[in-house]
């Protein structure tokens, strides 16, 4: 069931809601373009192996002149080359002192920022529907590795509060779809990842919001709450600076492999522990030649890597 939208300032309760939209930028368009400049200078990036990625990425849509030599991959949008996830610094940086005024933060916690993906959609491209589901944190992994690394964290950790979100830097409009207040909802904390949620559960009893996000604005949410992504077109272009926040005892980072994995030049975990293709499958079918060439330019990542059902994913060090 769907009731109309809601924009800043009607709902700003993360505590009783889970969701949060505020202003960040006053000019959006500034800082997009920066943004994009910061991506065209990546060190991973191979301008023919560019071109071509997003010529595959833009399927014949126009106006592909945004993100000439930019590669982004998948429905998803999300660029995963591994020092993206630092791009738009300052700007996460201010979203997070904008934010913390209503983030709940109990005493003797810190805040500290989650690494994220920037995300990008060009007019007409194809958004695929994900059903209701959760983004939840994989507890067991986070204790494990935290058990793996008792040099840097001689004591036992707990997971904390974790919040995502994005800034909008535009042009179009960006939207989260959610049942506010779900995050409360009884959990299994054998769930992590993409979890989807029962059907019988989901609909129809639950009652969605639709979060309209603005350029300039940010949204930040419990990754638990109950969202879903309608399918569709998108109408206009639209740039996202995905990030996220925990609040902790302690400002390391959530999972602990996260340094060996940056040092390999590996992009971080997500914050559900996930490890996202860098190239998908369907890419390299088509594109075989080309991925694989780049994969060999560039040795270091393609050490790190291992083709699987999805793509290029991660290997685990050790």
């Amino acid at each position: 069931m769907e009731i109309p939208e809601e924009t800043p300032p009607q709902i700003n309760d993360l505590e009783t809601q889970g969701v949060l939209t505020f202003k960040v930028l006053s000019n959006p368009n500034k800082h997009r373009a920066r943004v994009l400049a910061e991506i065209g200078q990546l060190p991973e990036l191979d301008p023919a192996f560019g071109a071509r990625m997003v010529q595959f990425m833009q399927r014949g849509d126009s106006d592909p002149s945004e993100l000439e030599g930019k590669p982004y991959l998948g429905s998803f949008g999300g660029l995963n080359w591994p020092s993206s996830y630092l791009v738009g610094r300052r700007i996460k940086e201010r979203a997070v002192r904008k934010a913390k005024p209503h983030v709940p933060i109990p005493a003797s916690h810190e805040v500290s920022i989650l690494l994220d993906r920037i995300v990008y959609r060009h007019k007409r491209a194809r958004i695929y529907q994900e059903s209701p589901h959760r983004d939840l944190a994989n507890i067991k992994l986070f204790d494990k590795l935290n058990n793996k690394s008792r040099k840097h964290a001689p004591e036992r950790r707990k997971l904390g509060r974790i919040y995502q979100g994005w800034i909008n830097l535009g042009p179009g409009n960006t939207t989260l779809t959610c049942v506010p207040g779900s995050q409360r909802d009884d959990i299994s904390p054998e769930r992590n990842g993409f979890s989807q949620e029962q059907d019988d559960i989901a609909e129809p009893l639950r009652v969605y919001k639709t979060f309209t996000v603005k350029p300039g604005e940010a949204v930040l949410f419990d990754p638990r709450i109950l969202h879903k992504v309608a399918g569709g077109t998108v109408k206009e272009a639209f740039t996202r600076l995905h990030f996220g926040l925990r609040v902790a005892k302690d400002s390391l980072p959530l999972y602990l492999d996260q340094e060996d994995l940056m040092a390999q030049g590996l992009p971080p975990r997500l914050p559900s522990g996930q490890l996202v293709p860098i190239i998908t499958s369907n890419f390299r079918s088509i594109h075989k030649d080309t991925a694989d060439r780049w994969l060999r330019v560039n040795k270091p990542l393609r050490k790190g890597y291992a083709l699987r059902k999805g793509g290029f994913v991660q290997k685990i060090p050790g």
